[in-house]
């Protein structure tokens, strides 16, 4: 499955986080670490994005639930 994000997704929420996320499942830990890495300037910035980015995951899982559920259902799921 490929998720696209648009320039106008919500905070402009970095898509290499979520293709790291959904591919290597990484822990909320990594994302911290990389977030508490910054510098000082970046780190609100970063913060707002990491909770987009829960958001984010959010909506895909419910989003990747339908899915089951309409292939349960018989319909095709491309």
């Amino acid at each position: 499955m490929y998720v696209y994000l648009t320039k106008e997704a919500p905070n402009q929420i970095p898509a290499l986080f979520v293709i790291v996320k959904l591919e290597h499942d990484l822990t909320n830990h990594w994302l911290i670490r990389q977030i508490s890495g910054l510098a000082k300037y970046q780190r609100q910035v970063a913060c707002d994005k990491y909770e987009a980015f829960n958001s984010f995951n959010q909506a895909f899982y419910r989003f990747q639930q339908l899915i089951e559920l309409r292939a349960e259902q018989g319909y095709k799921v491309q």
